[in-house]
């Protein structure tokens, strides 16, 4: 069976599809020194990996941004940190 990838335009979920919502989730950094046994392998890292404080920001405004742009009416940001927290979460 040939898929006819030139005729797609859109896919994905149907709810997601038709509901106006715009949903991120953004896994922050992956610095945690645990092995918990329900992480998938390379969901940690005992090296700190944290961008700066304008790095954050800046990617916040584009998610905003694009939000606008594809006028939804509903947002839903889902930001995932190490049980470690960052020390730049709690300034965002």
């Amino acid at each position: 069976m040939n898929v006819p990838f030139e005729k797609i335009v859109r896919f994905g979920q149907q709810t997601m599809l038709e509901y106006p919502l715009f949903s991120v989730s953004w896994i922050l950094g992956r610095f945690c020194n645990y092995k918990c046994s329900y992480c998938w392998p390379y969901a940690n890292s005992s090296t700190p990996d944290y961008q700066s404080l304008e790095v954050y920001k800046n990617t916040i405004n584009q998610i905003k941004i694009q939000a606008r742009q594809n006028k939804s009416k509903i947002f839903f940001l889902q930001a995932i940190d190490s049980k470690k927290l960052s020390p730049k979460r709690e300034r965002l």
